[in-house]
């Protein structure tokens, strides 16, 4: 799998070496690229396909969040991204109106994990 880079995880630009060329990704990068542009998507906030994305308006960002469902849904939409194979671990709190996710995945590549 290749994908462009977007570059660094705060910023999500394309990717641009020193040279002026697209940087692209592979293997775990992509994945991991993938993963983490998946769940901060925020879902029919794409006009070309409303597709993608994840429903944070629906389930995160309204009064009394129901967090089983946030979980089930982040669990699904990191199991449905290619490459994975499977959750390794998973945590989830709400603080402060502040939601907080971290994975430990297996892939297709190797052991990977993020924060978001």
């Amino acid at each position: 799998m290749t994908s462009m880079s977007l570059g660094d995880k705060d910023r999500w630009d394309i990717g641009i070496d020193s040279n002026g060329d697209l940087v692209f990704v592979t293997d775990l990068d992509q994945v991991v690229q993938h993963l983490r542009s998946r769940i901060i998507f925020i879902k029919k906030k794409w006009r070309y396909n409303m597709t993608v994305g994840f429903p944070w308006w629906e389930f995160v960002f309204i009064n009394n969040p129901n967090l089983i469902t946030i979980q089930s849904i982040l669990r699904k939409t990191i199991l449905k991204t290619e490459g994975v194979t499977k959750i390794l671990d998973f945590d989830m709190n709400l603080k402060n109106n502040m939601l907080s996710v971290f994975f430990r995945v297996d892939t297709i590549y190797g052991i990977t994990q993020g924060e978001i």
